[in-house]
């Protein structure tokens, strides 16, 4: 179970990314913010600059072939990425990005397997070992996700380069040269924004299925102590002068269960064993007198 939330896990995460990706007016938002567009090199517009990175992150999920974008830089209309190198980084983050999503279809049909078989093999211990799971599962992903949160707060520039290191570590196209339209367009600001705009995702993702849990089992705990209490009630309605019989013998069990009984029971129960002893004697008396 904890393996499959875990898969889970890492599912959401990717299509926290993905619906980032699809968020044209948090794009158009960030532009505005961070007024790239105007910066002396680039010299472009605000629509010039949407539409461009648009065109990146269509290329990116495989919407358009290539990356070519024609937009204004000062008064001149012309093509944003011209440059090799900015076609050639795109073509990898393009691949990377395509076989981290046919990973997360992979991933999520595991899961599911995954959920499947432990419904299987826990069905009497289903709520409780799920719930574990999940808990496990999602400590473990809680403390890495607040080490690479803290590390991008506190280093942002260190976390993007090792990032790009592990992500291409065959390759150093991902340097782009200083003055290239895409570095201008996308500074660090962006991507900045953009990473927090996915955590924002996929705690919105994240949060429902510890919530799912939790509820299920607060809820059994619920049914299995009225479920008790029930079972304990039946026992007394079934035989009532079993809960405070006094054996000869000191008998612990039945002097808690004597003291906590009604006291109108108790004088009642009191009243009824004093009748039946008192004909239990006249019974014994009438016997020696006919023997006798």
């Amino acid at each position: 179970m904890s393996l499959a939330t875990l898969l889970l896990i890492a599912c959401l995460i990717v299509t926290a990314v993905d619906l980032t990706m699809r968020d044209r007016p948090f794009l158009e938002q960030t532009h505005a913010e961070i007024k790239s567009y105007a910066s002396e090199s680039l010299n472009s517009r605000l629509p010039d600059v949407v539409g461009a990175t648009q065109r990146l992150l269509d290329y990116m999920r495989g919407d358009v072939n290539d990356i070519y974008y024609e937009g204004y830089k000062g008064m001149l209309k012309t093509e944003m990425f011209p440059s090799t190198i900015e076609k050639v980084h795109m073509r990898e983050v393009r691949n990377l990005w395509q076989r981290i999503a046919a990973l997360r279809n992979f991933a999520a049909i595991g899961a599911i397997f995954l959920f499947l078989l432990g419904i299987v093999l826990q069905r009497r211990q289903l709520i409780p070992t799920c719930g574990a799971a999940i808990c496990y599962a999602y400590m473990l992903f809680g403390v890495i996700a607040a080490f690479v949160g803290i590390w991008a707060v506190a280093d942002f520039d260190g976390f993007w380069t090792f990032f790009h290191q592990v992500a291409f570590p065959n390759s150093t196209n991902w340097l782009l040269p200083a003055g290239t339209n895409m570095i201008e367009m996308l500074p660090q600001e962006f991507f900045s924004a953009y990473v927090t705009r996915i955590g924002i995702y996929g705690a919105a993702l994240l949060a429902p299925l510890p919530l799912l849990s939790l509820t299920g089992i607060i809820a059994l705990r619920v049914i299995e102590r009225r479920t008790e209490k029930r079972a304990i009630a039946a026992r007394a309605n079934r035989d009532p002068l079993a809960a405070i019989t006094v054996e000869d013998a000191p008998d612990l069990l039945s002097l808690h269960r004597k003291m906590n009984t009604p006291l109108s029971k108790r004088n009642e129960l009191a009243e009824t064993a004093q009748w039946e002893a008192e004909i239990r004697g006249d019974v014994e008396e009438f016997g020696r007198e006919d023997r006798e």
